[in-house]
């Protein structure tokens, strides 16, 4: 995926004009109060629990259920890359409907697997 500054160019319109929906990013950045407690954290410097214990326990009391329930990941490419990991092994093929997100065809074939497309797009039902 292109940065935004490449795709305005491309495109021959302003950065601020463009939104890349493919990309699920959000177009109007973090509120006034993720960026007023973004300001005051001081351990940027450090690495996060790779448990996410904190968070997780935090989510499972606010949606009642176990933590080990939850799964959380650093945006969906890491998520989708631990999905694949646990489930395709090499050779194997995961079903991709097209239209879709590109990372679901990439991670497949980085796993030693391949994507089966589908939908409108691949010309076959899914």
């Amino acid at each position: 995926m292109d940065p935004l500054e490449v795709l305005a160019q491309e495109a021959g319109v302003p950065p601020e004009k463009v939104i890349k929906l493919n990309g699920n990013e959000n177009p109007y950045g973090p509120s006034p109060r993720v960026l007023e407690a973004l300001g005051s954290y001081r351990e940027y410097n450090l690495y996060p629990d790779p448990y996410q214990r904190q968070m997780r326990h935090a989510l499972a009391q606010y949606l009642g259920v176990a933590e080990e329930q939850i799964v959380v990941g650093n945006g969906s490419d890491e998520i989708i890359d631990l999905v694949v990991k646990l489930f395709v092994g090499p050779g194997e093929k995961g079903l991709v409907p097209t239209p879709t997100f590109g990372m679901y065809a990439f991670t497949l074939d980085a796993a030693g697997g391949g994507a089966a497309g589908c939908g409108a797009a691949a010309g076959s039902a899914c």
